[in-house]
């Protein structure tokens, strides 16, 4: 299940509504999310959970279901 603060940011990232996304939402797929706001999404999501991705996690995630696995398992971590 996708964090209701995920799907919030994402979608004023991409400025679209909320309920336009699901864990099936991918990079460029989705209407503006071009690798270049991948790497926004992915350092604001760094900044507003406090974690940090590496580069290849941050390459390897192109799905709002891998995004939140990826925090899930970044936030067990710490």
């Amino acid at each position: 299940m996708i964090s209701t603060k995920l799907l919030d940011l994402v979608a004023e990232l991409l400025q679209v509504k909320a309920s336009t996304l699901n864990g099936e939402s991918q990079r460029e797929q989705t209407p503006g999310w071009d690798s270049l706001m991948h790497c926004q999404i992915m350092t604001e999501i760094e900044f507003e959970f406090d974690l940090d991705f590496s580069m290849d996690e941050m390459q390897n995630t192109t799905s709002l279901l891998a995004i939140q696995n990826l925090i899930t398992e970044k936030s067990n971590e710490a």
